[in-house]
């Protein structure tokens, strides 16, 4: 952030304009967050602006030949110095009565990182702040993405991350990101959760090019690659393969598998693991539907 300006002074009849440019130190916007406990609801009270800035560290300049010869340099810094703490100060207290003038007297771009921080406190779970960086957390819950029944324990598994410590030539302004895979396994889970079952018939009769599919599926197809297929249902009995996602499924066949989600190695690549089951249900005989084979397969 810098400070520029203009002005002129009128000294024994003469006009000498000038500029002044000079970058500021110090920027500060203060504000409380306030949550009550076992509530991610937050109130955020703004209690100022203020900044700061070494006169040493303005320049300005004149093209009056006698802007240096009245010593007026000094001055102007002296004067810049208690004017602009004195209209920062007015501005601070316009805001706080809530005055929608004061917004016109604000820096916007300069305010802009200032004004997405108070507002990502209403979506944050949890906010600390230090002197050298504001961290955010975030979850499903606390962004209204999700709501608390939706979040399943055994999907998530505690992540201990911490951000990369800050380089000497970093940028003091510069952002990082963590995103886990709880993120992803949450959303996934909710779907695990769900019983919810696809019929490979069903599936093919939505498109009638698919019925020489749908009328090969019967004992005497799959009993060229299970013999036993035949020889306990007989030939030419239709089937059906239901396909599901469903954990619980899973885990009653198999008893304890990791869940379909997604994770991170010690190198940072990612790893799926897709979980997927399935029922063959022959129809011996009409109205009668019978539970011949459990499949259980992982990706």
């Amino acid at each position: 952030m810098k400070i520029l300006g203009s002005g002129k002074i009128i000294h024994g009849g003469s006009i000498e304009d000038f500029t002044i440019e000079g970058p500021v130190h110090d920027f500060r916007v203060a504000f409380e967050v306030d949550q009550k406990a076992g509530s991610t609801d937050k109130k955020i009270i703004f209690k100022g602006i203020d900044l700061t800035f070494n006169n040493q560290d303005l320049l300005i300049k004149s093209s009056s030949p006698i802007f240096a010869e009245h010593g007026h340099s000094e001055e102007v810094k002296n004067w810049l110095s208690k004017r602009l703490i004195d209209e920062l100060h007015n501005i601070k207290a316009q805001a706080l009565l809530g005055k929608e003038e004061t917004i016109a007297k604000l820096p916007a771009l300069s305010l802009a990182p200032a004004v997405g921080l108070y507002y990502a406190a209403f979506m944050a779970e949890r906010v600390e702040f230090t002197d050298s960086y504001i961290e955010y957390e975030f979850s499903p819950i606390s962004m209204k993405l999700m709501k608390p029944k939706s979040i399943h324990p055994e999907f998530i598994k505690p992540i201990e991350t911490s951000f990369a410590p800050s380089e000497s030539a970093d940028e003091p302004s510069a952002l990082q990101l963590i995103v886990d895979e709880n993120l992803i396994n949450v959303v996934i889970g909710m779907f695990l959760k769900v019983d919810t079952t696809y019929s490979v018939r069903e599936l093919l009769a939505l498109d009638p090019r698919l019925i020489v599919m749908r009328q090969l599926m019967t004992t005497t197809t799959i009993g060229m690659a299970i013999p036993q297929f035949k020889e306990e249902y007989g030939e030419g009995r239709p089937i059906d393969i239901v396909l599901t996602p469903s954990h619980e499924f899973m885990t009653e066949g198999l008893g304890s598998v990791n869940p379909t989600g997604v994770s991170v190695d010690a190198n940072g690549n990612f790893q799926m693991l897709a979980n997927v089951g399935a029922q063959i249900i022959v129809t011996p005989s009409e109205g009668q539907q019978e539970e011949a084979r459990s499949l259980y397969v992982q990706f």
